[in-house]
């Protein structure tokens, strides 16, 4: 389930990454079932409200808030062993921190397409190894 990313990285292209690594993920959460789902459950909410925030803050030239956003997903990232897209934050945060409107804007979309495969895999490993 390890899967790596390919596509059109575009210029925020990062070498080649896992998306997840359910071992990692696994052995950090001490193989408990039941915290791997909420953590995965928080995920999700927190694509649904941030994803949205992150758009609103760059449109608005709030640079500091997208960093901070950046920043907050990041951790998330690291906790759910999703080496591409918190390398990707770590990019977006550092563009955000250099007021780079160009670099920004084109490394939220391609976040974004990280984060929906990320997802996927997500559901994916919770439907088959987090017996519901």
């Amino acid at each position: 389930l390890s899967i790596q990313s390919g596509g059109a990285l575009r210029q925020t292209s990062l070498p080649q990454l896992a998306t997840f690594e359910p071992a990692a993920f696994e052995e950090q959460c001490a193989h408990e079932s039941e915290l791997m789902k909420e953590i995965i459950h928080l995920f999700f909410e927190e694509c649904r409200n941030e994803l949205p925030q992150m758009g609103a803050a760059l449109a608005d030239g709030d640079f500091e808030g997208l960093s901070r956003l950046a920043h907050k997903l990041k951790g998330s990232l690291g906790s759910l062993q999703a080496p591409l897209a918190r390398s990707r934050a770590q990019v977006l945060e550092t563009a955000a921190k250099s007021h780079d409107f160009a670099l920004c804007s084109e490394t939220l979309l391609t976040l974004e397409d990280d984060l929906s495969l990320l997802n996927r895999c997500l559901e994916t490993f919770r439907d088959t190894h987090l017996f519901q």
